[in-house]
């Protein structure tokens, strides 16, 4: 059991009870901070088999403004079009892709 669990419990019966709003329990969740960690080291540099490598990384937008504006379906389009442009480019197999959005998720690591 680690220390955070006691914590989250707490910050949880506070935001049942009115006494915390979603915002504030989103901001005080302690987060898993070594699956983070985790999920960033993407592709060991062993796995790689090329002598060179592209990377490309990309941020989309998932703020609230993009959603609001309607634009979530665009944006998500576009970041799939880049992603099909790079798997049918000759040099597919030297390029290593990583999308982590605006907002701290990772889509996926290298």
């Amino acid at each position: 059991m680690s220390i955070s669990t006691p914590v989250n419990t707490l910050f949880q019966a506070a935001q049942d009870s009115g006494a915390l709003s979603a915002a504030s329990m989103q901001a005080l969740t302690i987060a898993d901070i070594g699956a983070m960690i985790q999920a960033g080291l993407g592709t060991p540099v062993d796995d790689v088999m090329a002598s060179e490598a592209v990377l490309v990384t990309m941020m989309p937008d998932d703020s609230g403004s993009i959603s609001s504006a309607g634009n979530t379906q665009v944006v998500c389009d576009g970041h799939n079009l880049v992603l099909d442009a790079l798997q049918h480019s000759h040099q597919r197999d030297s390029i290593l892709a990583h999308t982590r959005y605006l907002n701290g998720h990772v889509l996926f690591p290298y």
